[in-house]
């Protein structure tokens, strides 16, 4: 049975992946929401006012969404993002959204200190936000630095969970570029100190990088908490190459099968069910891609050393046929 691969899309409105790089994303409600399913109730403008105010993720300061009054109801606004979701009381201590989260519903549920203020508020999967007394707005500043400071950090990264996904930094109009290899998407980043990046439209979207014993970029951690291991240069010789021929039989489709063979510094898929081929050029020991179709193959090796199965566009699983 012939297939067509699936393409990645990205994720929370930022590139996403990386479920790789992912961050909380509250979609707009700006127009009136259809009836809701759950009853609510009315509290009046000075009950409502009791809730507006800044309130940040318990896992991440940075993070902040401010609650405001509109007519009814309580709007939630992510300041990372600007998305807004419209939510209506069911209590005094409890909202609700229809559409809520990427079109799922959520309930919010806050609650009081001692003195009686509103100083958290729940919001299911996705954490306790704590009341902020003095917000203040993130602002990052660009340092002065020049092209050759930044070439230190170019490479290929790959996933530290080892899930196949890979990226490339590179240095352009002093600035870096990082390329995501499953959809070919690109994103801009400005240092605020030496091994800090931060994207301008999305000032939560930083990279940390971190050097070895010897003074070498090894690591980069994206979103405070992803981390991307720096891959080594490519050398292969025409024995190294030879070992990823073969048939690959796709893991939940038997009849789906591709053939691999080497071309020069290159590796050759050939899809068997319709005969398309796509070349892909090495960018790591396990990693080859194709510019031209942002195809990408993630080569794993068996406890003996020899390569057992290859993750094509990062969604798609296929097992080497033992000859």
């Amino acid at each position: 049975m012939n297939r067509r691969f699936k393409i990645l899309s990205l994720i929370a409105g930022v590139f996403l992946c990386l479920g790789v790089f992912c961050s909380l994303s509250l979609q707009a409600q700006n127009q009136q929401q259809s009836p809701e399913s759950k009853k609510h109730v009315r509290l009046s403008q000075v009950q409502l006012k009791a809730y507006e105010g800044y309130f940040s993720a318990s896992n991440n300061q940075d993070q902040v969404i401010q609650t405001k009054v509109l007519d009814n109801a309580l709007v939630f606004k992510a300041l990372w993002t600007n998305a807004e979701i419209r939510t209506v009381p069911l209590s005094d201590t409890t909202f609700y959204s229809e559409q809520g989260i990427e079109g799922h519903p959520i309930t919010v549920t806050f609650s009081k200190d001692a003195q009686g203020v509103y100083r958290k508020f729940g919001l299911g999967v996705y954490g306790t936000w704590n009341r902020e007394k003095n917000y203040k707005p993130l602002v990052r500043k660009e340092i002065a630095h020049t092209p050759g400071q930044l070439k230190p950090f170019e490479g290929l990264y790959e996933s530290d969970t080892n899930n196949g996904m890979a990226i490339q930094i590179t240095e352009k109009d002093n600035k870096l570029v990082l390329k995501q290899y499953w959809d070919g998407n690109e994103i801009t980043f400005l240092p605020d100190s030496a091994m800090h990046f931060f994207c301008r439209e999305q000032l939560l979207f930083t990279l940390l990088f971190s050097k070895d014993s010897t003074g070498e970029i090894t690591r980069m951690i994206a979103f405070g908490s992803v981390q991307w291991n720096r891959a080594k240069p490519p050398r292969f010789n025409s024995l190294e190459l030879k070992a990823f021929e073969g048939k690959y039989q796709l893991k939940e489709d038997k009849d789906d099968i591709i053939q691999i063979a080497v071309n020069g510094p290159n590796l050759v898929v050939k899809q068997l069910w319709d005969g398309k081929e796509i070349e892909a050029e090495p960018r790591s020991e396990s990693f080859f891609y194709c510019p031209s179709q942002s195809y990408s193959l993630n080569f794993t090796k068996g406890p003996d050393g020899n390569v057992v199965q290859v993750l094509v566009l990062n969604t798609d699983l296929f097992e080497k046929i033992k000859q």
